[in-house]
């Protein structure tokens, strides 16, 4: 197993005068972009070129790598998406409260393996720890909009609706 970069894709938005934003993606043609430093010079090139056929302005721009798994081994029986650990927390600097999911939750995120607090979220596991640090005040992410997890407050097991049999 081994994570493959797939290609590249590119995302530039562009806002009008009332300040609505329409945002285009594209897909970059692997047979002539094939490293990240091709990507850039494509986009600034992409860039250039809708700039002078658009009256609206450029707003920004995300260009990303795809990667992809090149042999996958699925989990065994019984692992789901649909299920799922959803913990509520403080939005930092803030009275919000917001929510986290994870699927397929391992049982270690839970107070027990069985029965009723097999669904309650220990939030003093080290897995869920480490995790939420990651987005917490001084980690690499932000939850939305720029913001960062405060204290975890709670968390449990749910069940999203899936139709894929």
């Amino acid at each position: 197993m081994a994570i493959q970069t797939k290609g590249f894709e590119l995302s530039i938005s562009v806002t009008d005068n009332g300040g609505n934003i329409s945002t285009m993606s594209w897909e970059c043609n692997t047979t002539n972009v094939t490293t990240f430093a091709e990507a850039q010079a494509a986009r600034d090139a992409l860039m250039a070129d809708l700039a002078a056929l658009t009256d609206s302005v450029i707003t920004g721009n995300r260009l990303t790598e795809v990667q992809y798994e090149d042999n996958i081994v699925y989990p065994s029986a019984g692992v789901e998406n649909e299920n799922k650990l959803s913990m509520s927390y403080l939005i930092s600097g803030t009275n919000e409260i917001g929510n986290l999911k994870v699927p397929a939750p391992k049982i270690g995120a839970f107070v027990a393996a069985s029965g009723p607090s097999a669904n309650v979220c220990n939030v003093g596991a080290t897995i869920v720890t480490d995790y939420v640090a990651n987005f917490g005040t001084g980690g690499d992410f932000f939850v939305s909009d720029g913001q960062s997890l405060g204290s975890l407050l709670r968390g449990k097991r749910v069940s999203a609706k899936n139709n894929n049999g």
